[in-house]
């Protein structure tokens, strides 16, 4: 199972219908569950509210998953690079979780449980974008595993 944990719901049906096209492409490979977790806070209280949002998040992680963060302070990684370290990943625990944190970031307790940290890219982007983009790399590292056209 590949879990996807973020912070935020999509209101956008337009951005509502790329997410649930990618989770479809998906699902031919391997079943996958996103979980929302509405956002919390304000900015006026940031540490307040990363903590929220972080233990919302940690009380939704099984102890048995595999917990990959995308976070800015992590290993940047080419589409190949992911698909191979994916593919591992599967063949070697029993379950995945992505975690998208707030736009705050996430408190030291939630990075202390990540097994990877994973940056996208440098670049900022709204979190549901974010999770758009995470699910076409998931969804590309499977097709270069499964050795089918998609990513050239």
């Amino acid at each position: 199972m590949i879990k996807i944990i973020a912070i935020g719901k999509n209101n956008d049906k337009n951005l509502g219908a790329l997410l649930a096209d990618y989770q479809q492409r998906i699902a031919h490979f391997h079943k996958l569950e996103i979980v929302e977790i509405p956002e919390r806070g304000s900015t006026k209280e940031t540490a307040l509210t990363i903590d929220q949002q972080s233990q919302e998040i940690l009380k939704r992680i099984k102890e048995s998953e595999y917990v990959i963060l995308l976070d800015l302070s992590g290993e940047m990684l080419d589409s190949l690079t992911f698909a191979g370290k994916l593919e591992t990943w599967l063949s070697t625990q029993a379950n995945l979780c992505f975690i998208i944190g707030g736009s705050q970031g996430v408190n030291a307790a939630l990075k202390k449980r990540a097994d990877c940290k994973w940056c996208l890219a440098k670049v900022t982007f709204p979190h549901l974008l974010v999770r758009l983009l995470l699910l076409e790399q998931i969804y590309r590292a499977f097709k270069i595993n499964a050795h089918q056209s998609y990513h050239k």
